[in-house]
């Protein structure tokens, strides 16, 4: 599916993770083969890794004529890795100090490979590559537009993103949790396991033939999730044994043409001195499929694009809701209490005669948002990121539930209001509210007036904004207050700050209910002036002068 396909279509997409997403992102991040080689050399054997890798192909050719390339390699690295673990192992139980954490009490108790028990190790220590900052984000942000992350990594690279992005998703490590009721909306399934739990790990011969024996099942439930969505491979390539059994399935069973498969399949390669992105159709014909071939190396500027799918509300927010919707059905249905269903216009001539006599709740409008209770995390997460996945008419309801004394942003709102020349269709009650809200509206230099700073500290108000919050000798509280007071300074460092520091122990507070210090008003003046000194002061007069915002009841 090309990127602008998508955009066209505004359909959120199924997206899978390889190594090579990790790869790019944590130091020291390895592949299958990359991986077995660093423990091949932890055993000191006497043949060379690649010397044995040759040896055991010719082996694999031999006793599997009918094998392709990508069976053949796959084959060998399961096998290697079958070796490298008994040799591991073997290893261990004549020098625990390989592993010292880990007591052979504790490996027999609960039966654990020390082999695996190393590997999720390695894999649990992560530390992302501050160079890739900014495509981080911009990939966090796809993952939480994602209707679906399938992976096949260990690590917890997505979990510690989409958590950056205050987004919980259902986790299904394996078949673990998969007969569970889901919604189909926000879910992460971990095909090769996790590095939280070692036994777990896919990795070996056997562990995959059990996977293979398993993997019907989970084919099965991805399937009918695939079919209804478009499909983005990261950090994949086509000859990936994994992905190419997923396909094969899926081309078998898709009930449309090749044609129309291509745009629905998109796999990115990596393509190192690739500054532009490069669509093409392909096809495989040991698949039987067409896809869409994006070539790049320019993963910033593929992430922003794919960050224009917006249909109004995130995945998270869907299944956030459809899953309280939907237990609300399942216990009235139980006791018998529901008389009426709901339909929408379109679908009312396709009614049995049986549903037309019974009691119907018909739905207008295509709304691609849906109207929630906001929390004042959601409304932060969303304004400060820049999401923008509220309803402009929820967020303007938000605002004015809010203490005429509490500080909260919204100058990005109301000049986005005026400048799209939108028309909120506000009541007359709400109008007169947003109204006297607007005629007490803050700005930026008030706003820093009201925040004092003693004399002494007033010595680190030429500080760098990352010299305050790492100097020692300085409260939480005070910190915060000498950054907002000298705000103006930090123009290239401020937002990073809010969204990976202040946002996140503002939440954490918030949770928690324990504010003794009255830190968390400090933390929302931040907020409000990083909005101002980014989106402007609003006067008074701002909504007078815009005769599109009027009451709908006059």
């Amino acid at each position: 599916m090309s990127l602008q396909s998508l955009r066209d279509k505004n359909q959120y997409p199924i997206v899978f993770i390889g190594s090579g997403m990790s790869k790019r992102f944590i130091k020291s991040s390895p592949d299958w083969l990359s991986l077995l080689e660093e423990y091949w050399n932890k055993l000191n054997q006497e043949i060379d890794f690649y010397s044995y890798l040759n040896n055991l192909r010719k082996e694999v050719i031999d006793k599997h004529p009918d094998y392709n390339d990508e069976k053949v390699k796959f084959t060998i690295n399961a096998q290697t890795a079958s070796f490298i673990e008994n040799k591991f192992n073997n290893l261990y139980d004549t020098d625990n100090s390989i592993i010292p954490d880990l007591t052979p009490k504790k490996v027999f108790q609960e039966n654990l490979s020390p082999f695996k028990y190393s590997v999720s190790k390695r894999f649990s220590e992560l530390e992302f590559i501050p160079e890739m900052e900014d495509e981080i984000v911009e990939f966090s942000k796809v993952l939480g537009k994602s209707k679906m992350i399938v992976t096949t990594n260990y690590d917890l690279m997505v979990e510690i993103l989409l958590k950056q992005e205050n987004k919980f998703p259902d986790v299904f490590v394996g078949n673990k949790g998969f007969f569970n009721e889901t919604t189909g909306w926000n879910e992460l399934f971990k095909i090769h396991r996790t590095a939280e739990d070692s036994n777990s790990i896919v990795i070996t011969e056997s562990d995959y033939d059990k996977f293979n024996h398993d993997a019907l099942l989970l084919n099965a439930k991805l399937l009918t999730s695939l079919i209804d969505s478009p499909i983005i491979f990261l950090g994949y390539s086509l000859t990936d044994l994994n992905i190419r059994t997923l396909l094969n399935d899926y081309s078998e069973n898709l009930p449309t043409n090749l044609s129309e498969i291509a745009d629905r399949i998109t796999i990115v390669e990596y393509v190192e001195h690739q500054s532009n992105i490069i669509e093409n159709i392909e096809h495989d014909s040991s698949l039987g499929i067409n896809y869409t071939k994006i070539e790049t190396n320019n993963y910033l500027n593929l992430f922003k694009k794919l960050n224009k799918i917006n249909q109004g509300v995130s995945p998270n927010y869907i299944r956030k809701y459809q899953h309280i919707l939907k237990k609300i059905i399942i216990s009235k249905g139980k006791s018998g209490q529901l008389d009426t269903f709901l339909t929408t216009t379109s679908n009312i001539d396709s009614l049995s005669e049986k549903d037309m006599n019974s009691n119907i709740a018909v739905a207008i409008g295509d709304q691609p948002s849906l109207p929630t209770m906001l929390s004042l995390i959601d409304y932060l997460q969303d304004y400060l990121n820049e999401e923008d996945n509220i309803q402009i008419q929820s967020s303007i309801k938000f605002l004015l539930s809010q203490n005429s004394n509490s500080y909260t942003p919204y100058a990005r709102i109301i000049k986005n209001i005026i400048s799209t020349r939108d028309n909120i269709n506000l009541i007359q009650r709400d109008y007169d509210k947003l109204a006297k809200m607007l005629s007490k509206s803050y700005t930026l230099e008030k706003v820093r007036e009201k925040i004092s700073i003693t004399k002494t500290d007033e010595k680190y108000n030429s500080y760098t904004l990352d010299k305050i919050w790492n100097e020692k000798s300085l409260n939480e509280k005070t910190k915060i207050k000498i950054i907002s007071k000298n705000i103006n300074q930090y123009s290239d460092t401020i937002k990073k700050f809010l969204l990976d520091v202040a946002l996140p122990r503002f939440t954490k507070i918030y949770n928690s209910g324990k504010d003794t210090s009255g830190i968390s008003t400090d933390y929302r003046k931040l907020f409000v002036l990083f909005d101002l000194q980014v989106n402007g002061n609003i006067t008074p007069l701002t909504l007078e002068n815009y005769t599109k915002v009027v009451p709908i009841d006059k």
